[in-house]
This record gives C-alpha cells, sequence and structure tokens, in this order.
C-alpha cells in the first residue's frame, strides 16, 4: 500500500477499550447522514434513527455515535479510523458535513454495485481513494482569470495591473463535487460509455468542465480584497492525481517523461535504471502530504515559456495523453471559440448540414449561448456520459451551488432506481397521459366525458359557482344534470390559504354548484401543459433530503414546531392543489408535483408545486437558437435531435368538427390534418414509435412567418418572385435545389 495510505491505517486498539464516554468532536451532521443514508441503502427502517436526530445532534454522546457508524455499516474498526483520523482530518482542512458523509460512505462501501447474489463488488480500495480527499486543495485562479477586485462587492475595478502576477484569487467555496464523483464513479466500477464512444469521452467531459466555472473570492496575498474569477483554473491537484493513478494510458504517459526519470533518479540516489511507475505514483501522493509543491510532475515537464500555471499544463497533459488533438485541447481548456462573430448561427448550419461535426458539438465549439448545456444534455442522451455525471455537470453549468450538488451526489447512495429521475435533464418529461390526448391538447366536456372524468372533481374552490342553497341535499342538487354536489369540512384558516386569500371563510363555499363544463360546453376548457411545463421527478422532492424514507408523520410533527432539528433534512412543499384534486389535474393541467405513497396526512400536500432544482433539467429555452424552428414553421426537426421532437403541439380536430361526428379523441389522419386542419403531419412511422407521447398531427410553431400576409393567389402572381413575401415562404419552406458535382 501507498505511504500516503497510512493516514488511514487502522489504529490498533478499539475504542472502548481505549476511550472513556465522551463524545467525539467530529461534525455529527456528517454522522448523522451517513447513518440515515447507509441505513437506508441495506433496506433497513430508519425510523429509530429519525427519532435521535428529532431530539438533536449537538448532544450526541459517543454511544450515540458509534450506533449511527454503525447503522450506516461500518465495522468496530472502520468506526475508529472514522473517530480518531477521517473526521477529524476532514474537518481540520476544512471538508463540509456532506463531504464528509461522502467519505464515511465510500469508507462503508456504499457506491459498490450489488451482484447478483446481494454482495458489493468495489474496484480497488477504498482507502486510495479516500487519501486523495484529506489533502487541502485551494480552488481559484491566477491573475490572468481574475475578473475584477475590490474592498468589497460594490467597489470593483477590472484593471489589475496592481496584482502580483504569482497573485491568485481564492474561491469562498472550497468544494469540489467533481472530485467526489470522479472518485465515487471509479470506485463503483460504473461503465458509462456504450460502444461507438470513446472510452475516455465522460472523463474528457469532467475535465473539461473544471475550469469553465466562475467563483467569488478573495486575494491570497490581501485578504482583505476581493476577487472574482472567471474561470476556476486551480486546486483541482486531488482530481488530477485520481486520474493519474486509475488511467494507466495517462500513467504511462507520464511516467515514461524523461525530465521525471531523471528527477526522480537525482531525489532517489539511484543509477541511471527506469525508475518504475509505482514508485513515481507513491512519491508524488507523498509530495501532495507533505511540504513540496503537489503539481511537481508538471513543473517539471511543461514548457516554461508557455505561460501556462501548473494546473492548466497538468490538464492539457491528461487531454493530450487521453489522445485529445492539442488544438481541440487547447479550444476546450479555453471555453471554445469566444468570437463576437454574428454569424454563428448560419456556421452551426453549415457546418451541420455537410456532415463535417455532430450537431451536438458544434454549438458548444462556437461558444454560442446554451452550447454546452445543449452537448451535455446530448452526449447523456447518447449514452456517452452517465446521466449522474452529467447531471452535475448540467448543474455547474446552470449555477447551482455546491451544496446542494452534493446533496445530489449523496442521495444517489440511497436511490437504488434513478433512470427516470435523472432522465429529465437531457429530455422533457411528459407523465402517462390517457390515449388521443398529448401535451398541448385542450380538452373541454366532450373529452372529459369520451375519457369517464367527472368533470365536477375539476372545480377549484375559487370556481364554485352557487347552484342552490344552504342546507340542499345531494340528491335534490344533482337532479339537475348541470349541478355537482360536493361538502367541504375545512376551517376559515385551511380556506383562506388554500384559495390564496380569495376566499375568507368556509360557509362562502357552496356545496352545490354549477358544472361549467356542462354549461359552458363549447367554450370551457383546460389545456395540458406542454412537454418541458410539466413538473418532472427531478423537480419534485420528497418529504426528506437523500430520499430518506421516514414516516410522513413525523414530517407532519416535527414541521408544526417552533425547532425542529430536522429541518435541515426535510424539503418544503407548498400546497399546489384543492380539496379532492386528482392525480391528472394536478400533473397534466397545473404542472404540479403529485405524492403517489401520501394522501390524507394533516400538514403534508399531496398536490404540490415544485420545491427541486429545476435549472438542472430539460428546457427548450436552453437551445442553441441555431436549432430552435422559426415561427409559423412546421418543426420537421431535419437534424433528427430527440429533444426537438417534444417541442410539437397536438393538432386535434377542434370542437366544430365534433359536433359533425367526429370523434373529439381521434388522431387526425394525413388527409384531414394538412388540409382540413392546415397542420403538420409526421410520415415517418419510426418516429411515432419511438416516441409515443410526440403528435403525428401537430400544429405548426406560435407566432407568425415574418413578412408573410394573408394573400390570395392573384395578389401572389402580381407581386412576382422577387419581393418580401417570396423570401419569407423561400425562408420557411426551402427548395430544392439542384446538387453540384463535388
Amino acid at each position: 500500500m501507498l505511504v500516503t495510505l497510512t493516514l488511514f491505517a487502522l489504529i490498533g486498539a478499539s475504542l472502548s477499550a481505549t476511550l472513556n464516554s465522551e463524545a467525539k468532536p467530529v461534525d455529527n451532521n456528517a454522522i448523522f447522514t451517513f447513518g440515515m443514508v447507509g441505513t437506508q441503502r441495506a433496506q433497513k427502517d430508519v425510523t429509530l434513527l429519525a427519532e435521535l436526530g428529532s431530539k438533536g445532534l449537538d448532544s450526541l454522546n459517543l454511544e450515540e455515535q458509534v450506533w449511527l457508524l454503525e447503522s450506516g455499516g461500518l465495522s468496530p474498526a472502520a468506526i475508529d479510523t472514522a473517530l480518531e483520523i477521517l473526521l477529524p482530518k476532514l474537518s481540520e482542512i476544512g471538508r463540509t458535513s456532506d463531504e464528509q458523509a461522502m467519505a464515511l460512505l465510500m469508507l462503508a462501501q456504499k457506491f459498490c454495485y450489488k451482484t447478483k447474489e446481494g454482495d458489493n463488488e468495489c474496484y480497488g480500495d477504498e482507502s486510495e481513494y479516500l487519501a486523495l480527499t484529506a489533502f487541502k486543495s485551494t480552488l481559484g485562479c491566477t491573475k490572468k482569470d481574475i475578473l475584477s477586485w475590490g474592498l468589497d462587492a460594490e467597489n470593483r475595478e477590472k484593471n489589475t495591473s496592481a496584482i502580483a502576477e504569482d497573485d491568485m484569487c481564492m474561491c469562498f467555496d472550497q468544494t469540489d463535487p467533481m472530485l467526489w464523483l470522479a472518485l465515487m464513479t471509479k470506485f463503483s466500477g460504473r461503465k458509462a460509455t456504450k460502444n461507438g464512444f470513446s472510452k475516455h469521452e465522460q472523463l474528457i467531459a469532467i475535465l473539461t468542465e473544471l475550469f469553465n466555472q466562475q467563483c467569488e473570492g478573495y486575494l491570497a496575498s490581501q485578504k482583505e480584497f476581493q476577487c472574482s474569477c472567471n474561470r476556476t483554473t486551480e486546486g483541482h491537484e486531488a482530481l488530477y492525481m485520481h486520474i493519474i493513478m486509475s488511467e494507466q494510458d495517462v500513467l504511462d504517459n507520464i511516467t515514461d517523461n524523461n525530465a521525471v526519470q531523471t528527477y526522480m533518479q537525482e531525489k532517489m540516489k539511484t543509477p541511471s535504471t527506469r525508475i518504475g511507475s509505482d514508485v513515481i505514483m507513491n512519491f508524488m501522493l507523498q509530495s501532495m502530504g507533505g511540504t513540496m509543491d503537489p503539481m511537481m510532475l508538471a513543473f517539471l515537464t511543461r514548457d516554461k515559456s508557455s505561460g501556462l500555471s501548473s494546473s492548466e499544463y497538468m490538464k492539457q497533459m491528461i487531454l493530450s495523453s487521453l489522445g485529445v488533438d492539442s488544438s481541440l485541447a487547447h479550444l476546450l481548456l479555453n471555453g471554445g471559440l469566444n468570437s463576437k462573430d454574428q454569424n454563428k448561427i448560419a456556421m452551426i448550419n453549415y457546418m451541420t448540414a455537410n456532415g463535417a461535426l455532430d450537431p451536438t458539438f458544434v454549438p458548444m465549439m462556437l461558444g454560442v449561448t446554451h452550447g454546452k448545456s445543449f452537448y451535455l444534455q446530448s452526449l447523456v442522451e447518447s449514452g456517452a456520459l452517465d446521466p449522474f455525471v452529467g447531471l452535475l455537470m448540467i448543474g455547474k453549468e446552470s449555477g447551482v451551488d455546491n451544496s446542494k450538488l452534493m446533496e445530489i451526489l449523496i442521495e444517489s447512495a440511497s436511490s437504488p432506481n434513478r433512470d427516470e429521475y435523472l432522465a429529465s435533464i437531457y429530455s422533457p418529461y411528459v407523465p402517462g397521459l390517457p390515449a388521443g390526448i398529448y401535451p398541448g391538447s385542450s380538452l373541454y366536456f366532450a373529452h372529459f366525458e369520451l375519457l369517464g372524468v367527472n368533470t365536477c372533481a375539476l372545480h377549484d374552490l375559487r370556481n364554485r359557482i352557487n347552484c342552490g342553497y344552504s342546507g340542499i341535499t345531494a340528491i335534490e342538487c344533482e337532479t339537475a344534470p348541470y349541478c355537482c354536489y360536493s361538502p367541504i369540512f375545512l376551517d376559515d384558516v385551511t380556506v383562506k390559504a388554500t384559495t390564496g386569500g380569495t376566499i375568507l371563510s368556509a360557509s362562502a363555499i357552496p356545496w352545490c354548484y354549477y358544472n361549467i363544463f356542462f354549461v359552458l360546453y363549447d367554450s370551457y376548457h383546460m389545456i395540458v401543459k406542454t412537454a418541458g411545463e410539466f413538473a418532472s421527478p427531478i423537480s419534485c422532492r420528497g418529504l426528506f433530503k437523500y430520499g430518506l424514507n421516514i414516516d410522513a408523520t413525523m414530517y407532519s410533527l416535527m414541521s408544526s414546531q417552533t425547532s425542529n432539528p430536522l429541518s435541515k433534512y426535510m424539503n418544503p412543499r407548498v400546497d399546489c392543489g384543492f380539496p379532492g384534486i386528482t392525480e391528472f389535474h394536478c400533473v397534466a393541467i397545473r404542472g404540479c408535483c403529485w405524492d403517489t405513497k401520501n394522501a390524507n396526512i394533516p400538514g403534508v400536500a399531496q398536490c404540490f408545486n415544485v420545491n427541486g432544482d429545476v435549472s438542472v433539467q430539460f428546457s427548450f429555452n436552453k437551445l442553441p437558437v441555431a436549432y430552435v424552428p422559426a415561427p409559423g414553421s412546421c418543426n420537421i426537426n431535419r437534424k433528427q435531435i430527440r429533444s426537438l421532437y417534444y417541442k410539437r403541439t397536438a393538432c386535434h380536430y377542434t370542437f366544430d368538427f365534433y359536433k359533425f361526428g367526429y370523434n373529439a379523441l381521434t388522431v387526425p389522419n394525413r388527409l384531414d390534418c394538412l388540409t382540413r386542419l392546415g397542420c403538420c403531419y409526421e410520415d415517418d412511422d419510426n418516429v411515432s414509435e419511438l416516441y409515443p407521447y410526440v403528435p403525428r398531427c401537430y400544429t405548426r410553431e406560435s407566432g407568425a412567418i415574418s413578412g408573410l400576409s394573408k394573400a390570395n393567389a392573384h395578389t401572389l402572381i402580381r407581386q412576382g418572385n422577387g419581393d418580401d413575401i417570396t423570401d419569407a415562404i423561400t425562408a420557411i419552406f426551402p427548395k430544392h435545389n439542384k446538387p453540384t458535382n463535388q
């Protein structure tokens, strides 16, 4: 085992024999999180642990600390290591509670794959990975990437000439979720790539993302001065070391370097014989743990005239070792092309039209708005990037804070099935809908009757118009086909909260009310949310963080207390429904979250507003402009970008057609779609099979075609071929050009 790893050697005597009963001065939040997640991962009940946490974590004694660690899955020897060495060391170097919990989960091998026999199958020794988490790194940037600096946020200047060349802007937040992600992924042995993709594509994506995060911090030489980094280029030494240790081709490339061999021979006083890679790695890890520069090899091998910092050079060297072309590596390191050229959209269309580059990659390389997030989503969708890796990278690109990303990391350890949860980062989420109903459909009384849906249950409390009198019975009320009867048993406070303050008294809500759908059968309707507007699984959080399955009654009880020790583990909910709301109404019409497990529990909303971070989920607003269909056009999706198919909105037979015998739920045939409804039609059967929630008959893109107005044939003929209206038509519906000889 490497010398540095003795930091995590198991101490000899057991805790019970050498220590008194006083609690260890460690982070109890980290221990509690680990105990809860580890217990749930083992499919055991977490109720007793939750009850302990509800009493407060500050007063835990040693016995309770040990019990939590044992419940999470640590052996007695590992508990000794955690309390005596690991947790104190991580606290000393400033690791957060979530980072310490991650280290404990790694120590307990909670990221290993489960075999068919139910055993953990880990890849490598957890101590090797934990060693890399115990070195203090300083995230930040060098002078050339400092955007501004000053005494406070309001008084900043962009001229950095007064800053010393070797100074550094140190980020306030030193958490590096990408390091933990890389360690976790390697330890679990997850194979993220599929056939047809480079085995290093995921690693390259992680590396290219590291240098593209902005941060706020302070100058290393004068901590009273604040500063901001355009890119966080420094402080990723531990991740680089992990890559060197785990990627053989990178290790071979670096250890074959003549400068490294010469330096090692001098340091070790050995003859001119080749030094093995294991010896070099051992020396590098020892250097990281001591006073020597952890980027020693980068300094040895870099071109001193290049102007690159050691961290930048190490990253470039790793990219080269992975087979990335040097010019492409330069672009990746510097965030793509930063040209101000206004013709980028035209360039994207040209480069993808002639097949020169993958259409998902071009926007990022051209540096267009949303280009990188679109590329990351495409990598996840294609299988080249693990969805979980993609989630964190998109989160960093979207500006999600590190604490939230660490929470997502930990949650992955307790979630046995993440597929649906993670799918919404690269594809618009569409819930299950009845046959004939698509995103964007307008639903009238006829539609609900054909679906067998009781329209009386679709009335919000604010939409109840009195159809009877006080004290009327249900039988008497419902003798009129246009009246509904549904009693409400709520107090005034709940009524006010449920109706947003528009109704102040429960007595003001009629029990017998008009069925508006029946009365206004040809005008009153509800519109199903469009793809991208539904509340996705990633935006609907459970009652407790990390996916913890704690009884909902405890959530209700703790929420009502003025002092709630479990508050940091609870996800707040805001009611989105009304008494009796259906799942379809909640999810499809209102676009809210629905809790299938917890119903009719006081203080726990079953239909609630989105409470997750929506910045990481797919959004059509994040598409590069060049790929967005033009207003008034048919979204034919020439480049066959998967997400664009979901941008289509269903084109139904209108209510007038229904009056003349058409079934309101029938999908229009091709002839009716094009000629009677004036809509667009998908002729490719394969598309319809691959995307069942995408309508075959769909509306044109919203908005009018620029420069095109209503005109009859005579007017069009008189205007000729060279006027604006012809240009507008050909811009949306391009002519076929005669192919040229290549």
